[in-house]
């Protein structure tokens, strides 16, 4: 899907693509749903959904990726990704994807958690690379640690505050950099 310039209009036709699969995931295995259901199912036609995708997995894992730029979009409004690895910038992170939180587990629960590492990843990559150059290494210790303390703190329902998770993250940083 690379070639693909992405504009308000096909991003809003990607989108309702996205938002289709994840609804069907409900109750249907992603190797069960039909091209043709999710076509009909969004109005669009299949010759569409492939000028977009190659596979239904690649329409998944962009459904994520455009999650991931609406956090960005959100970073920069609220001027907090000049502030990168500070608690207010990482009790943002744990709020923002706290909406998202159903769809990350059931894409955990059909196997398809490797999506989303792979989404943070190429963000992390292309947004904070500069910010890690003693280690590339380091990119993905910072960037995995935060999706694990996610996926944990969903599971037990999110029962601590987000700025709690954050001074704690922040505190563990310190620690492990010194």
């Amino acid at each position: 899907m690379e070639d693909v310039k992405k504009t308000v209009r096909n991003r809003i036709t990607r989108m309702k693509i996205g938002e289709t699969l994840v609804k069907l995931l409900d109750h249907t295995s992603l190797a069960d749903i039909k091209i043709a259901t999710i076509s009909k199912l969004t109005g669009v036609s299949r010759m569409t959904f492939y000028h977009y995708y190659d596979s239904k997995e690649e329409a998944l894992k962009d459904y994520l990726s455009e999650i991931i730029e609406l956090y960005k979009t959100e970073l920069v409004k609220r001027k907090l990704d000049e502030k990168f690895k500070t608690v207010d910038h990482l009790e943002f992170t744990f709020r923002f994807f706290a909406k998202y939180d159903k769809l990350i587990l059931k894409l955990e629960k059909i196997g398809c958690y490797k999506y989303l590492v792979d989404c943070v990843n190429e963000f992390m990559e292309r947004e904070y690379l500069e910010d890690f150059k003693q280690s590339y290494y380091d990119l993905y210790f910072y960037g995995g640690g935060i999706i694990n303390v996610y996926m944990n703190w969903i599971h037990n329902d999110k029962s601590e505050h987000p700025r709690n998770l954050a001074r704690k993250y922040c505190r563990f940083l310190v620690r492990s950099m010194s």
